[in-house]
């Protein structure tokens, strides 16, 4: 029924003048497992329905979200836009929709029935929570969400599409004595490939161990990041230095860059709309552009931006199947693994530290890429090549692009990583990194 639904929103569209319609239908059902202090606590479910329209009319853009999706009211919301649109200036480089149809091809383990049917998920609560608190955790909290979706779009141009997506997260929070804390993530879109037991431990483990800081130095150091930190830090690098939008606007650090060294030679990044099992994945962009994989850095140049159809027609190329609407977006930040372990990171550093996570990450300066973050969590001092005494008060701060361009070693391995310090989903190995500077964290 939705595809009638948005089908019938750009008919009505059409019909009150404008010439370029898109409408995005979604419906949802969402599953929230909480727990704290080792037991679950709270359990709910919802179920979602919502419309995103984009109206085009006379060289004029308004974008529209609606939640009541009745006729009578997609006809009076679709009216107002349009007389509202008389007000508005024309946009000199509006961008008419593109004519051409598309196939669709379904990408793997993005949808799994048993998900779908899945009516035991607080054993998976369970035995996040237990193997947390073998790793030697006191308390164990965080949350577990499963969800079933799908999505619909037509266009003015004549584009249809649909896809139905499955996925299960989890983030777990374990927690030792008065300061010390851990925290893992475990993202999947289908249950074969969804580990509860892997946050839970590594939460743990790192509680245990962070038990008793002490008030870290201030300075210059050899740095391990976490697969959490480096997703973190690489959604900006992705989003805020690779839209074509942000290029635009002024606030990209890759501005006047393409072609460019930006990075180190160990480092290359792509997103991809298609990557199976990818928590961002999607067979069409906003526009009904079809995903694909496109590489953002390699071996350390700056390769590609990420557009939709105005910006590429702006920058004089074609669509990258990123589309936003008004601001071009990764889908699947996917960093190309290393060959080291974490165990070889930390025994080549002699003076260092390791962070396991952080939060509060803000730009002093978008366009220079200066920035901050504050370590959360776990910290520890590497000192000979080993994990030593925990750390506490802790701010890294410099430049993205020296940061990217000290980069010295990539794990093999890799976590998929979101949650609400990552939103853009990024596969993100261990990274060592040269000369990361630490100040005093002050919240």
């Amino acid at each position: 029924m939705s595809i009638e639904l948005a089908n019938y929103i750009v008919k009505v569209g059409l019909e009150k003048g404008a010439q370029d319609v898109i409408a995005i239908v979604t419906r949802s059902d969402e599953h929230m497992f909480r727990f704290a202090n080792n037991s679950l606590t709270i359990v709910k479910n919802w179920s979602r329905e919502s419309a995103n329209m984009l109206i085009g009319i006379n060289k004029k853009t308004i974008v529209v979200s609606l939640t009541k999706l009745d006729k009578d009211t997609i006809d009076r919301v679709v009216d107002k836009v349009v007389k509202t649109s008389k007000y508005l200036e024309p946009d000199k480089d509006y961008t008419q929709l593109p004519g051409e149809k598309f196939e669709y091809k379904s990408i793997p383990d993005t949808y799994d029935p048993k998900i779908e049917a899945l009516e035991n998920a607080s054993e998976y609560v369970d035995a996040a929570i237990n193997a947390a608190l073998k790793e030697g955790a006191e308390k164990v909290a965080g949350v577990l969400v499963y969800n079933v979706g799908e999505k619909f779009l037509a266009t003015s141009t004549g584009i249809e599409a649909s896809e139905k997506g499955t996925s299960i997260k989890l983030s777990v929070r374990a927690f030792c004595g008065e300061e010390a804390s851990g925290h893992g993530v475990e993202v999947s879109r289908v249950l074969s490939r969804f580990n509860p037991e892997r946050p839970g431990r590594e939460a743990g483990e790192y509680a245990r161990r962070a038990v008793n800081p002490i008030e870290g130095e201030p300075g210059t150091y050899e740095t391990v990041l976490s697969p959490l930190v480096v997703a973190n830090l690489f959604g900006d690098v992705a989003f805020i230095g690779a839209s074509a939008f942000m290029v635009e606007a002024g606030f990209s650090f890759f501005a006047d860059k393409l072609g460019e060294k930006v990075a180190s030679d160990v480092l290359t990044v792509y997103d991809d709309g298609r990557y199976p099992n990818g928590y961002g994945s999607t067979m069409f962009d906003d526009e009904g552009t079809p995903t694909t994989r496109t590489v953002i850095i390699e071996k350390g140049v700056l390769k590609s931006l990420l557009h939709n159809n105005k910006t590429a027609r702006k920058f004089q190329t074609t669509s990258t199947g990123n589309a936003g609407w008004v601001i071009p977006h990764p889908w699947n930040v996917v960093i190309e693994p290393g060959s080291y372990t974490l165990e070889d990171m930390i025994s080549q550093v002699d003076n260092g530290i390791f962070v396991t996570n952080n939060w509060y990450t803000r730009f002093q300066n978008y366009r220079e890429g200066i920035f901050s973050t504050i370590c959360r969590d776990a910290v520890f001092k590497i000192r000979n090549g080993e994990l030593a005494e925990p750390l506490k008060g802790l701010r890294i701060s410099g430049r993205m692009l020296d940061l990217l361009q000290n980069i010295s070693a990539l794990s093999k391995e890799r976590v998929q990583i979101q949650w609400w310090e990552a939103e853009i989903p990024v596969f993100a190995p261990y990274m060592l990194i040269k000369n990361v500077n630490f100040t005093k964290a002050t919240l």
